[in-house]
């Protein structure tokens, strides 16, 4: 439209001043262009125009008063230059690819800390079409980019040399431009909100918020779940030199006896070391996770190296804990002291035929397979992390510390109701259909008391909730804020739980008939207490291991 004048402002300009008016016009202009244009806002109301009965373009585009610009802007997500710091420092590097005009692209980028306070290199997709790979490549080889007004191929072809370059490429898009670079890349994030079908299709991935921040928080979730992975190997690998060491023992020396059966093999991996293995599975993520820079390609999950250091290091750690509290039984017993031959133990069975083994056999198999137990308690405890100390106020995400505080200082009783429900109907009769109604009607008449004292402890709980439950879950909650390791040992209530059922487990393997099966038997109460040291052993060793690893020292061949 052609303005023909422009309204005037309340007041009037000071003597001197209307260049600086003038000043703010072209920064106000410039903001625009950053940001994008909005519509002109111009009217017409004049006597001639009153008198016309109909009106043309140019009539109506002509004699126009000014009175400004409205210009419009996508405001950026508060969590997005979090996010965006959270990349930086897990080493990962944010390049925006766009169709807006470069100063636009060039604000937003400045606004969600692209460049981590650092220039910004903006190129255009004309710019793109007259360079070399090899330039281009050098372009993307440090730092952070911005590419504007680029058009689909530009995207593909910046996302194919990345990928040359041996560079990890995830790409978000949400329009059918995005679609060929959403299908070259490792991952293509499609947005599930604004995107569209095709974007979709293309993608290995949808993002259900359109959410960057959730992106960032998949990659911390993404490591955490690697590491627990590795945890998890790890500790049932710890367990497997205690178990190979006696046969092999056996077989080189002949007349040492046979220190662990095949049913105590069995009743280590899947028994005591099932649930406590299952518990490092779900460890959050933790502190640091994402200070550390990705890991190579080519890191493999389980690596060869990775065996040998979970067998020789922590694994014989606790076989030698597993042999201290064996000959410590025989030393007791008679069998054995030092500078006796390390056979001098009670001889295994002819043929192996342990039903027939004797008692003092039986009790050091029982001796043997006790500190497996015991090491793996520490070993379950300090594989929850692999720098930060048990005992340290750090040891826990802070978050995930936040959370817990507050879940407990926040805890209320459940509500229980017994619901009965009898709704039974014959529609013929059937032997098949008898057992299943006779079984029915008996499970409900069995559950019925537990059920109904359920309700009766849950009643009584609301009725103690706000005299007493309430402040005892909040002075539970400052009590573990002041204590940390108490904290720190509830946190996994899984792991926890594995702790106290191997120890269950064992009480059942040696007292009760299981011990014939497992072919165990009881020992003297200082037994069971010696084995103890191998948890004690294995805790100092992690401590100063990781001691080590915060002051810089990575110390990898430790495990």
């Amino acid at each position: 439209p052609r303005h023909d004048r422009r309204e005037k402002p309340v007041g009037a300009v000071p003597s001197g001043g209307e260049h600086q008016v003038r000043r703010r016009a072209r920064a106000s202009g410039t903001a625009q262009r950053r940001h994008g244009f909005g519509p002109h806002l111009v009217y017409r109301d004049d006597p001639e125009l009153q008198e016309l009965s109909s009106y043309s373009a140019d009539e109506m585009e002509t004699r126009l008063v000014f009175l400004g610009l409205a210009a419009m802007t996508d405001p950026i997500r508060l969590e997005v230059p979090e996010a965006i710091r959270a990349c930086h420092t897990a080493g990962i590097r944010v390049i925006m690819i766009t169709g807006d005009y470069p100063l636009t692209a060039a604000s937003i980028g400045q606004q969600i800390g692209l460049g981590d306070g650092g220039a910004l290199k903006i190129m255009t997709g004309a710019e793109i079409s007259e360079m070399t790979d090899e330039k281009l490549r050098a372009m993307l080889a440090g730092g952070e980019n911005i590419f504007a007004r680029v058009a689909p191929e530009h995207k593909l072809r910046i996302v194919s040399l990345l990928k040359e370059m041996g560079e990890i490429v995830a790409v978000t898009g949400d329009g059918v431009n995005d679609a060929p670079a959403l299908k070259k890349a490792d991952i293509g994030i499609a947005m599930g909100v604004r995107g569209n079908d095709v974007a979709k299709e293309a993608a290995h991935m949808i993002l259900t918020d359109d959410n960057f921040g959730s992106i960032v928080a998949a990659i911390e979730e993404g490591r955490a779940i690697f590491d627990n992975i590795k945890r998890f190997a790890a500790y049932v690998l710890n367990s497997n030199p205690q178990e190979m060491y006696p046969y092999i023992v056996w077989m080189l020396f002949p007349g040492m006896p046979l220190a662990m059966t095949v049913m105590g093999v069995l009743a280590v991996d899947v028994g005591t070391d099932l649930i406590p293995a299952m518990g490092l599975g779900i460890e959050p993520p933790e502190k640091g996770i994402m200070e550390r820079p990705p890991r190579r390609q080519d890191e493999k999950l389980l690596s060869l190296k990775f065996i040998l250091r979970s067998y020789f290091v922590q694994g014989s750690l606790l076989a030698f804990s597993c042999y201290a509290t064996y000959y410590y039984m025989g030393w007791i017993s008679g069998y054995w002291h030092p500078g006796l031959s390390l056979a001098s133990m009670p001889p295994s069975p002819q043929g192996l035929k342990f039903n027939e083994a004797s008692q003092p056999y039986l009790q050091s198999l029982t001796a043997y397979f006790f500190p497996t137990v015991t090491t793996q308690i520490a070993n379950v405890l300090t594989k929850r992390s692999a720098k930060t100390s048990l005992f340290g106020k750090d040891f826990l995400n802070p978050w995930y510390r936040r959370e817990l505080l507050q879940a407990v200082a926040g805890w209320t009783p459940p509500r229980y109701i017994a619901r009965v429900k009898i709704d039974y109907h014959v529609s013929g009769i059937a032997q098949i259909e008898a057992t299943k109604a006779f079984l029915a009607l008996f499970t409900g008449l069995l559950l019925f008391p537990f059920k109904f004292l359920a309700m009766l402890l849950s009643k009584g709980a609301v009725l103690l909730e706000r005299p007493v439950l309430i402040p005892l879950a909040i002075r539970l909650s400052h009590f573990l804020d002041r204590h940390t390791i108490v904290l720190n040992l509830l946190s996994n209530p899984l792991v926890d739980l594995g702790i106290l059922f191997e120890l269950l487990l064992s009480t059942l393997f040696f007292y009760t008939p299981l011990a014939g099966i497992y072919y165990f038997a009881p020992v003297p109460w200082h037994v069971y207490l010696f084995a103890f040291h191998g948890t004690a052993l294995l805790l100092v060793f992690e401590e100063i291991k990781k001691h080590y690893r915060r002051r810089g020292y990575a110390w990898e061949f430790l495990g």
